[in-house]
């Protein structure tokens, strides 16, 4: 019964910590187009030029490119062929 505890409690541990490391994965993307304004900043969290347009339409401010974005032409390159 001890064995079966200590296992169900790693298994647990285990997965509490490759949901933090999924999570921090999925923060760390770049995306094309940053927003800021006034109001602050709204973070390079915009893939298309629209969506980043939308997000600052009525509060003001503007859309850039992201100069830490590099876009991945891996996939490109393997649809091509």
């Amino acid at each position: 019964m001890r064995n079966f505890i200590l296992g169900a409690a790693a298994l647990a541990l285990a997965g509490v910590i490759l949901s933090f490391a999924a999570s921090n994965a999925a923060q760390a993307q770049e995306y094309p187009y940053c927003a800021s304004g006034t109001w602050g900043a709204g973070g390079c969290t915009y893939a298309t030029l629209y969506q980043c347009r939308a997000f600052i339409s009525g509060a003001g401010g503007s859309c850039v490119r992201n100069p830490r974005y590099t876009p991945d032409t891996s996939s490109f390159a393997r649809k091509r062929r």
